[in-house]
């Protein structure tokens, strides 16, 4: 055993993970776990024993109750499985809401999330094969609306603790057709404010190729229709019985999977769900027979709802080696990779002999690798959006300094009565404290949207983080400054999400798959191009759209011309 450090600056990290005494990179997996044949024809096995309690229960023959010996042992973080009657739940009950709000230092809450969007996740994703969900609801008044449903089961690619691995099945806001005499606020030109938006979209559960069964889930994830594929049980591959540091993930090979709802920018003024209800959901058998299950989903609510102080650390003055001058950005892939690759860089493993060993790990556990079969080779990951790309970088604030992001904004649509076109539909950038000796890793420390960003005449922005009593006196909007908090975390991850939707929110300089795949963006692939986005100029792939970072004394920015442009702040050496 050799002893590693797991920097604070892990991005993406979604699971609290203990990694003290850990060997430098795991063993991994071999890859498949079991023959791919076998894992589908187990999981229909489990469906068809649940399918036929639903049908005895349909016909009044058994209790509500599931019986614990119907489902896999190893679900983890749902209990108490009840067959109800669609009309007797309140639509309300069936999701786990966690809304849009300001960052409140003294309750932070972990996941990564963006404070900017609501998150709805069904409280209990249970139903056999070949039947179908159902969600009828309102387009939200927002930025962004996104449906995303695990994939079919096919053997290939694993969703282990319902965290890492395979990407969701996307249904994109503007590609689903409204109900008769309603309209679809996302298209082009169409009326955001129309009273009449309601929608109906279903998913059919199933095993199977993920991308055959859906030929939208494929990049850019576009395609017509209300209708996608999907399942709601997952295998979880090696990682469910047999987890490196003292991870539970359940013991065992299957866990529920998730259907999740993305609401990015709700309207100023509106509630957190962009003015509308909670959508309702409801099972349907193969015959139409309707129905839902409940269940006690407090474990996983509790993971969601619980909050946290900031942690209070001394100031720490950027190390060189992972967050020096001449070091720009990198692009997630995996949460699993993304922390494999950040302890490679702070632990100096950079080797061609450790990151096919870090290759080997995350396709032994997730399943995915950018030379693996699709899906399991796109950018989206495991509770991931997918038309997100997610660039991050880490660093750390010493005392009486100031961090400055520069750059240049793409264009978005604006909040008004009709939706335009952009070059994303959406951008921010925010600061986590990932440390993973933290109570609640990846809590959010501050967060900044596309709107609320000083822009010049030309898009360009400058972006000043430091200690409230650092603050320059010239950091102010009328100055042409975006000042923040930085917070009383000294080492945080910066993260930023370019949402673009192709072809209609798009831009030549978009950083997703398209423009920067896997096998050239990823630290770990033998074809990686570092001069893409890990230089900290304007002359990687994006140009001024990916910020240059630079570090200054409080004196030092005070000392800038007025208004400070992006172009007049001094290079950071």
């Amino acid at each position: 055993m050799n002893s590693c450090k797991f920097s604070p600056s892990i991005l993406f990290t979604l699971t609290v993970v203990w990694l003290g005494g850990c060997t430098i990179i795991p063993s991994p997996d071999p890859y498949p776990h079991q023959p791919p044949a076998e894992i589908v024809n187990e999981a229909k096995v489990i469906s068809r024993k649940l399918e036929s309690y639903i049908n005895q229960w349909l016909r009044g023959e058994v209790s509500a109750q599931i019986p614990s010996e119907v489902l896999p042992a190893s679900l983890a973080d749902n209990k108490n499985f009840v067959l109800r009657r669609p009309q007797d739940i309140d639509p309300r009950d069936l999701w786990i809401t966690r809304e849009r709000e300001s960052v409140n230092l003294l309750a932070l809450r972990s996941g990564v999330p963006d404070p900017n969007a609501t998150y709805l996740l069904l409280k209990t994703p249970l139903a056999p094969f070949g039947h179908k969900v159902v969600m009828q609801g309102e387009f939200p008044r927002a930025r962004f609306f996104g449906i995303q449903i695990t994939p079919p089961v096919d053997g290939y690619g694993y969703y282990p603790n319902r965290v890492f691995g395979s990407g969701e099945v996307p249904l994109t806001d503007v590609d689903i057709k409204p109900m008769p005499g309603h309209t679809n606020p996302y298209n082009v030109g169409a009326d955001r404010l129309a009273r009449n938006r309601s929608y109906r979209v279903s998913f059919t559960l199933k095993t199977g190729d993920p991308v055959a069964l859906n030929p939208s889930f494929r990049p850019p994830y576009r395609g017509r229709g209300n209708s996608r594929v999907g399942s709601f049980l997952v295998y979880q591959g090696p990682w469910g019985t047999n987890a490196p540091f003292g991870l539970d993930f359940g013991k065992g090979d299957w866990e529920l999977g998730a259907l999740w709802v993305r609401i990015y920018a709700p309207d100023r003024g509106t509630s957190a769900l962009g003015g509308v209800h909670h959508p309702r959901v409801w099972f349907e058998s193969p015959r139409g027979e309707k129905y839902v299950i409940t269940s006690d989903a407090s474990r996983i609510e509790g993971r969601i709802h619980d909050t946290a102080p900031a942690r209070v650390t001394a100031p720490q003055e950027p190390r060189p080696e992972f967050e020096g001058p001449t070091l720009g950005w990198n692009k997630s892939f995996g949460i699993l990779l993304s922390l494999l690759e950040t302890a490679s860089q702070v632990n100096s493993w950079d080797s061609k002999s450790n990151f096919t060993q870090i290759r080997n790990v995350d396709k032994g556990a997730t399943g995915r690798g950018y030379a693996a079969r699709p899906p399991h080779n796109y950018e989206p990951h495991a509770t991931s959006a997918t038309h997100n790309s997610y660039i991050g970088r880490s660093m750390s604030l010493g005392d009486g300094k100031v961090i400055v992001l520069t750059g240049k904004l793409p264009t978005f649509p604006k909040q008004g009565k009709r939706m335009t076109s952009g070059q994303v539909r959406y951008w921010s950038v925010s600061g986590y404290d990932t440390n993973i000796y933290a109570k609640l890793p990846g809590v959010v420390l501050h967060s900044i949207m596309d709107e609320e960003v000083v822009l010049d005449r030309n898009r360009y922005y400058v972006i000043a983080y430091s200690q409230p009593e650092d603050r320059p006196i010239n950091a102010t909007h009328k100055n042409g400054v975006t000042w923040k908090n930085w917070g009383p975390t000294a080492t945080q991850s910066l993260v930023m999400r370019y949402l673009t939707v192709r072809p209609e929110w798009s831009f030549r300089f978009s950083p997703d798959e398209i423009n920067l795949p896997w096998k050239k963006t990823a630290r770990s692939s033998p074809l990686y191009d570092r001069r893409l986005l890990n230089t900290n100029d304007w002359n990687g792939f994006m140009g001024p759209y990916l910020p240059r970072i630079h570090y200054l004394t409080r004196e030092q920015f005070e000392k800038l011309p007025s208004p400070v442009r992006a172009q007049d702040v001094p290079l950071w050496n």
